[in-house]
């Protein structure tokens, strides 16, 4: 584990740090392209993917349970009705032992939300710097709408 993850959970109680844990190894089982991200301060644990600037899912210890938080879960079908949550798009599932872990529900809901984050979460790209400059000049300048010319 991470320095920033042992910090992040270093606090809290055995089980509350158990059921974090075994939340993380089942995110990343679900999902083994997703990276995860503690930022230093940060109350939670982040799984990004596709170069998402927003995590698809994240994992929050509290004092006595631990939620799995899904950034777009309204958008997610919820057959087992575990989703709670009152906010326009997020929703989370409160466990609060390792045992409370159904992988069978979870592991839909956590690869659906992956695979909801698309291009359009995706950082911005820099530009092609590769282009010569010879082949920029050979490409058309696009004319200004509303010059003094006109």
């Amino acid at each position: 584990m991470s320095n920033a993850l042992n910090e992040l959970l270093g606090n809290y109680i055995k089980r509350v740090r158990d059921v974090s844990v075994a939340l993380r190894d089942l995110v990343l089982e679900a999902v083994p392209e997703a990276k995860e991200r503690v930022p230093k301060g940060s109350k939670s644990i982040g799984h990004y993917v596709g170069g998402g600037k927003e995590p698809f899912c994240a994992i929050a210890p509290y004092r006595s349970h631990v939620n799995l938080y899904f950034r777009r879960g309204a958008d997610l079908e919820d057959a087992k009705h575990l989703l709670e949550g009152t906010d326009e798009n997020m929703r989370h599932v409160k466990i609060r032992t390792v045992t409370d872990i159904k992988a069978e529900a979870l592991v839909p809901l956590i690869t659906a939300a992956a695979a909801l984050d698309g291009p359009e979460d995706a950082e911005p790209r820099l530009p092609d710097e590769s282009v010569p400059e010879a082949d920029r000049a050979a490409e058309p300048s696009a004319e200004i709408e509303g010059s003094e010319d006109d």
